[in-house]
């Protein structure tokens, strides 16, 4: 099941009439364009719907999660307008599948130490083995490119073995951020591009202790607003979008071509 940010539902009375409807016809016409998105987008999108909706007729709900879990609602017929996954991964196995468009953006994120401010932050991540940090959390590693991200970090920095029985795992990389804030976590390895407005502090990992977090963003080929669709994706490349984009630490590597 989705969990739905800013859905509003239709008066009782029109459930009758949508009943007669197949689920094409009903999202069809639907006002609201639906972005499946990985949690790691949630500020930085919510951000852009401001400004596309501003120059747009369109309006956008939001369904966050991890990329891993997204994408297994998609190849389980869930009916989404466009999906942004922190993993190309995962969006080059959708579209071999056929349920997204071959061409989309691609950007890449960075992978953080944050830790609550009361803590004095990080300067490496060798230093999360001290004691302080006595539990740390990072996002699921099956489903989440930043959970990934997080274990080879710590194995490139030889200390994976003598922290892992800290590690406590969320199941994605915002709820993760959410541990570490709530006192639930000691520290979270987490995205850039959640910690922005948050009180922490934070260390940037450095890209070359693991691989990168490369995200895609595309429209699905069962969208039954596929013109709306495109031009949310469209506006992600923007001078406006992009200029957000990397404030919150995600930067366009391959810029969309023609849907």
């Amino acid at each position: 099941m989705f969990s739905l940010i800013g859905r509003s539902y239709l008066p009782v009375l029109a459930i009758a009439g949508l009943l007669a409807c197949s689920p094409a016809e009903e999202r069809a016409s639907d006002p609201l364009l639906l972005v499946s998105a990985a949690s790691s987008l949630s500020r930085v999108l919510q951000q852009i719907r401001v400004d596309f909706e501003t120059t747009t007729a369109d309006r956008v709900v939001f369904n966050f999660g991890s990329s891993g879990s997204l994408t297994q609602q998609i190849r389980h017929g869930a009916t989404v307008d466009v999906f942004a996954s922190a993993s190309q991964q995962y969006l080059d196995e959708l579209r071999h599948e056929g349920h997204l468009a071959d061409t989309g953006l691609t950007l890449h994120g960075r992978l953080v130490v944050w830790t609550p401010p009361d803590e004095e932050p990080v300067a490496t991540v060798d230093e999360l083995t001290a004691l302080r940090f006595r539990r740390i959390a990072l996002a699921h590693t099956k489903l989440a490119p930043y959970g990934r991200a997080a274990i080879e970090a710590l194995q490139s920095s030889h200390v994976l073995t003598q922290v892992e029985p800290r590690l406590v795992q969320a199941p994605d990389v915002l709820t993760a951020l959410r541990y570490a804030e709530s006192g639930s976590a000691d520290a979270a390895l987490t995205a850039l591009s959640l910690v922005g407005d948050t009180d922490g502090r934070w260390y940037t990992v450095p890209a070359d202790l693991h691989l990168k977090v490369q995200l895609g963003i595309a429209v699905a080929t069962g969208s039954p607003r596929a013109q709306q669709a495109r031009r949310f994706v469209d506006h992600l490349s923007t001078p406006a979008a992009v200029s957000i984009f990397e404030a919150n630490g995600l930067f366009l590597t391959t810029a969309q071509t023609a849907l």
